[in-house]
């Protein structure tokens, strides 16, 4: 363990000064206090378990310095008064810790969790929702590339080339892009009745997984359903 970093928290590798010894890295700023600037990257997981907020000190993200585990709690229709709510964010519980020079992650953490109140947070609970849907988005549109390269490419139906494989994608996604940006501002679904709907995009139906049987048609409408 550095003289200079005591504690063992990676985070203080990349400070110009160190403060005290003693000190928990809870107010550090990642913008002004590192002499790095720190690579993030979300995991988003499955619906009602934490998503992974990770920052890594080299853009190669192998060193991880901190990560922010979290999870959204939502308004419910089914609870009396909050039905004109439903579907909005409620509770974050967030927890920010730090990883040690070893690899292992601290016990301590800092708290980022909050409630959100109506009316006074509605516009940040109309944000989080945005930047979910975002993330989904993202994450769904890199999937689905993959999808079509590993069943029309080389290794699959042998129909494609990569290259060609991943256009189709490309494109599908340009039509539709109105759809995709209503889905995102506002979590308008005409998109996934478009999915649902769709007979001319035949690659929809390409199976990715054969137990339990699983469509790419199957996979987009499950991971843009909210509901």
């Amino acid at each position: 363990m550095s003289e200079n970093n005591p504690l063992g928290y990676r985070i203080y590798n990349y400070t110009e000064n160190f403060i005290d010894e003693e000190q928990l890295p809870y107010d550090l700023d990642f913008k002004t206090g590192l002499s790095v600037t720190l690579h993030k990257v979300t995991y988003p997981l499955l619906q009602g378990e934490p998503t992974h907020v990770i920052y890594y000190s080299d853009a190669t993200k192998t060193e991880e310095v901190c990560r922010i585990d979290f999870t959204i709690i939502r308004y419910d229709a089914a609870n009396p008064g909050e039905e004109s709510l439903d579907g909005f964010i409620k509770q974050k519980i967030a927890a920010l810790k730090w990883y040690r020079n070893d690899g292992t992650l601290s016990t301590e953490f800092k708290d980022l969790g909050r409630f959100f109140l109506y009316p006074d947070d509605i516009q940040l609970m109309i944000n989080e929702g945005v930047q979910k849907r975002s993330l989904i988005y993202e994450n769904l549109k890199a999937n689905v590339l993959g999808m079509l390269q590993a069943t029309l490419g080389p290794t699959g139906a042998n129909t494609h080339t990569l290259e060609e494989a991943k256009q189709v994608g490309v494109d599908y996604v340009a039509t539709e892009k109105a759809a995709f940006d209503n889905y995102v501002d506002t979590y308008n679904t005409t998109i996934i009745d478009d999915i649902t709907n769709d007979t001319t995009n035949t690659w929809l139906d390409n199976v990715i997984n054969p137990s339990p049987l699983t469509t790419i048609r199957q996979y987009m409408i499950n991971e843009l359903d909210l509901g």
